[in-house]
Order: structure tokens, then C-alpha cells, then sequence
């Protein structure tokens, strides 16, 4: 792959007035030295016509100064890799697996401190077999860094795909107010989305990836009442995806309202309260739509 050298030609350059004349000379040489004599030209001659533009090596260092490269929508995910999607048996993080591997993954871990039961694994047996994607469940406390890195070693041991992806989707809700939180309230719901998703990235760097998401929320830019503690955590989430970045490595964190799955599924009445707020939750269909858009173009989101 550090062979590869990329020529990048932007047709909007190419008809603008400056780059036509900036070129002239270019194709004046090439048509008085190979088209001159037109008549003996035969279907077979070919002739090349070099035109200044930026060239960019694939060198795997040098990937993350090209944030304007997009992925075509059909190749968001690869049959030859693993995906590890944090919490992916429950809300949210259950679409997640359910769009990954609909869209081509090979394989997809789940992580999450609970072992899974019967009727669960049925349904990831389903989900497995219409998609032909491999799907298993692990058991592991993220917020733990030595038992991390034995699920991603275990992980490792027993697959051959390589690990291209990591989705963080733990969260813990505990609505109080700030002036009546106690120390138990605030850690229980910092410790899944900070140190957790601190210890995902530090497991993260021995991996080249193609993706490290976050499950952010809108509370972290806009605030909500009671949940001063879940904005907080939210908003770690939203700086790590730009230190990733600025330090060449891939993050996104998506801010997300409310959502037709996990908390709100079947609850007509806090659904209501939240329309008569102005927020109108993102159905399933909707939440595959905004992944697809984001995952195409892996900048801050």
C-alpha cells in the first residue's frame, strides 16, 4: 500500500479560467508533437497528456490529511474485517450491528458486562444468517483496561478478519439535579463514557482502523435539565474525537437526539412530551440513513 501514489484531479480546477490558461502551453506542446499529423494516427496509437495536479501517497501516516476522500456507500464495511460494537445487543447499539452487517462486515463483536441470554442470542442468530456476517457476543467491563485488552486479545486469537472498527455505545442515565447530585450520581454516569471510552482508544492505537464512533448526545452542546452529569460525559466524547483526529487517527462523535429505540421504544408519553418540546424522535430508518451519510465522509459529526 506505501506504493500507491494517488493523482487527484478536480474537474472544477480544470474549467476554471486561470487553471485553462495556466495549461494552454501543455497542450500546445502535446498537440504540435503527437497530433500535428492526425491523418496517420491509427485506433491503436495512444498518447498521453500530462496535467499538473496533486499527488498524495496511501502511506498509512499520511492518510488522515486527506479528509476530503469519501467512501463509496457500498463498501462502508468489508468482508474481510471485524467490527466491535460496545453495548451492541441492546438500543441504539443493536441497529448499529444490524446496519454494519447488513452492509457487507464480515464480522461483528459485541462487548458488554452482561452475558448473553437465550432468546437474545436466537435473534443475533437471525440477524447472522440473513446478512451472512458472523456475529458473536463477549463479556468485558470497558471501563476495566487490563480486561479490555484481553477481550481484544481473545478477539484477535480467534478470528481472521482484522479489527477495523470500534463503536462506543455505553451509557447510564441518571437524571437529578445538579444541586441535589451526589458523588455516586455523577461517577456512575462518567466512568462508561469517559474512562471507558478513554481505555477504547488506548486499546484502539495498536489497530489500524477505519472507524472509532462515539454515541454522543445532543445534552453536551445544548444541555438538559437533570442531566448536567450526561452532558459532561457526552462532551469528553465530542473533544476526543478531535484530539483522534489531530493526532491522525480516525473519530467521530454523533450527537444524538432522541430516537424511536432503547429508552424511548413503546413510551408513547415521554415521546409526546419530547414532540411537544419541538423534538421529534429519529425512527430506525432514519438513524440507518444519517450512519450511512456519516460513515461516507469520516469527519467531526
Amino acid at each position: 500500500m506505501n506504493n500507491i501514489r494517488v493523482k487527484l484531479v478536480l474537474i472544477d480546477d480544470i474549467l476554471s479560467a486561470g487553471y485553462i490558461t495556466r495549461i494552454s502551453p501543455y497542450i500546445y506542446k502535446f498537440v504540435n508533437r503527437y497530433l500535428k499529423h492526425i491523418s496517420n494516427i491509427s485506433a491503436e496509437t495512444t498518447y498521453v497528456l500530462h496535467i499538473p495536479c496533486q499527488t498524495f501517497s496511501m502511506a498509512f501516516e499520511n492518510l488522515s490529511r486527506y479528509n476530503f476522500v469519501k467512501t463509496p456507500p457500498d463498501v462502508l464495511f468489508r468482508k474481510d474485517c471485524c467490527y466491535v460494537v460496545v453495548c451492541g445487543l441492546t438500543g441504539l447499539s443493536w441497529e448499529k450491528v444490524n446496519f454494519i452487517a447488513s452492509s457487507g462486515a464480515g464480522e461483528v463483536v459485541s462487548l458488554s458486562r452482561r452475558s448473553i441470554d437465550v432468546n437474545l442470542q436466537n435473534e443475533v442468530d437471525k440477524v447472522s444468517k440473513r446478512t451472512q456476517c458472523r456475529i458473536r457476543a463477549l463479556s468485558t467491563d470497558i471501563t476495566m483496561l487490563d480486561d479490555l485488552r484481553r477481550v481484544f486479545q481473545e478477539i484477535s486469537e480467534t478470528t481472521n478478519f482484522k479489527i477495523k472498527g470500534i463503536f462506543q455505545g455505553a451509557g447510564i442515565l441518571r437524571d437529578t439535579l445538579s444541586s441535589r447530585m451526589n458523588e455516586r450520581q455523577l461517577h456512575n454516569v462518567l466512568k462508561p463514557k469517559i474512562l471507558g471510552t478513554w481505555n477504547l482508544h488506548l486499546v484502539s492505537r495498536e489497530y489500524p482502523l477505519d472507524y472509532f464512533v462515539m454515541h454522543s448526545s445532543m445534552t453536551s452542546v445544548m444541555g438538559n435539565i437533570g442531566q448536567s452529569n450526561y452532558g459532561a460525559a457526552n462532551a469528553f466524547m465530542d473533544c476526543l474525537s478531535h484530539f483522534r483526529q489531530l493526532n491522525g487517527l480516525c473519530g467521530q462523535s454523533i450527537n444524538w437526539g432522541p430516537l424511536e429505540v432503547g429508552m424511548l421504544k413503546n413510551n408513547t408519553s415521554t415521546e409526546q412530551i419530547l414532540k411537544d418540546q419541538g423534538y421529534f424522535p429519529l425512527s430506525v430508518s432514519d438513524i440507518f440513513t444519517c450512519l450511512r451519510k456519516i460513515f461516507i465522509v469520516t469527519q467531526f459529526k
